[in-house]
């Protein structure tokens, strides 16, 4: 008698544990307060991999991502892995939608036509003309883009500042869909199929890897990776400029420095630096206390602010015994050792850094090469850089105007 209790407790344990999975989809190792952006479980007819981007679809439900979105201008990319339709077709829905976008309807139809939006695949097929719900002046759908199909890879420009939701397709814009998010509050990108038969495949990239096609302009990646912040920014006042120093970043491609006059801001920038030091020569008064702060930055990400530092500059005027210029720009000659010359028209803060760069690898520290950026003659290249030797430097001449 206790045996066949105790089996039929596991029974109703395993039982409850299926309709847990199976009815509110809150069963899973991934959190809605994980820091990554994925997918979160659903009802049944979903099944997710690839640390939940990749979702397989059997029913038509939808599923949401863990993080939302309320301002800023955000980019991600959703790729058709695969479908048992005929002609590679399928019939997905790509979009965003609230929290009270309900998972067992597809994104942007009956109820969730208030709560979400969403571009289909599976429009017209003899024109191959997408759609997108809900539609125009109050329609269930109208005409939109174009059908996608097994191996497009489509995606999606979220503006949370405009309140307009864009969609692309291999990298072509299919023009907004949407201009009415205001009304959604949070949104969330969204995944629905839109039939009971067949399955299908898609896998999402939100920006943790390289996109497969550019990023619009002005638009960041949705699961931005967050750069760490400078620590330790020290600024030192000397007779004609201020020296900035802090610990270096690793993994980021410049640093930005902004300046306020006021302690805690608002600061503007005054100039960008490849080092993890900073001369600043830019209009300064003696007299004046000057703050400071320095963001690492990527192409298309910047870290919040550094701490905050100040200097007082002693008096204006010359040059320092650092060698410093304390104009706009200056002409630098760099004889090599084997007697060729090149010739730099730099601004005064990258002069000021070359020479700064100097002196230390006089001293014994820095590094054994200084990188010139050149931004005239690029042609088809996206940049063009000079990398300087020291043990190759005889001499340099600064000529400032």
């Amino acid at each position: 008698m206790y045996f066949r209790k105790k089996v039929r407790f596991k029974f109703i344990a395993v039982l409850l544990m299926m309709v847990f999975i199976m009815g509110n989809g809150n069963f899973n190792v991934y959190a809605e307060s994980d820091e990554v952006v994925h997918y979160l479980p659903t009802s049944h007819g979903v099944t997710l991999s690839n640390n939940n981007l990749t979702v397989t679809f059997k029913f038509p439900v939808t599923s949401r991502a863990n993080k939302g979105k309320t301002s800023g201008k955000w980019y991600w990319e959703v790729s058709v892995d695969s479908s048992d339709w005929s002609d590679n077709e399928t019939p997905m829905c790509v979009g965003i939608g609230n929290k009270n976008t309900s998972n067992l309807e597809c994104i942007g139809v009956r109820s969730n036509a208030v709560t979400s939006r969403c571009y289909y695949s599976y429009g017209n097929s003899s024109n191959k003309t997408g759609e997108k719900f809900p539609g125009n002046q109050n329609s269930i759908r109208s005409p939109y883009g174009e059908m996608f199909f097994v191996n497009d890879v489509i995606g999606v420009g979220l503006d949370m500042d405009n309140y307009t939701l864009e969609f692309f397709r291999n990298g072509k814009s299919l023009g907004i869909a949407f201009n009415d998010l205001k009304s959604l509050g949070e949104v969330y990108p969204m995944l629905s199929y839109g039939s009971s038969a067949g399955t299908s495949q898609v896998t999402t990239n939100f920006g943790r890897k390289p996109f497969k096609y550019p990023i619009p302009k002005g638009f960041k990646p949705y699961d931005q990776i967050e750069i760490d912040a400078p620590t330790n920014l020290t600024a030192t006042a000397n007779v004609d400029n201020i020296v900035l120093k802090w610990d270096e970043v690793n993994g980021v491609e410049r640093y930005i420095v902004k300046r306020s006059i006021t302690e805690g801001g608002p600061y503007e920038t005054v100039g960008n630096s490849v080092y993890s030091e900073y001369i600043d020569t830019k209009d300064l008064d003696a007299g004046v206390t000057y703050y400071y702060v320095v963001l690492a930055a990527n192409e298309d990400n910047e870290s919040k602010n550094s701490n905050e530092a100040s200097a007082t500059l002693k008096k204006s005027g010359g040059s320092g015994e650092t060698g410093h210029i304390s104009g706009d720009r200056a002409l630098v000659v760099i004889t090599m050792t084997n007697s060729n010359e090149n010739e730099y028209d730099l601004s005064a803060s990258e002069v000021n850094e070359f020479i700064s760069w100097y002196n230390k690898r006089s001293s014994g520290s820095g590094n054994a090469y200084y990188i010139i950026n050149k931004d005239f003659n690029k042609g088809p290249f996206k940049s063009r850089k000079d990398y300087i030797a020291f043990d190759k430097i005889s001499q340099f001449e600064v000529m400032e105007y």
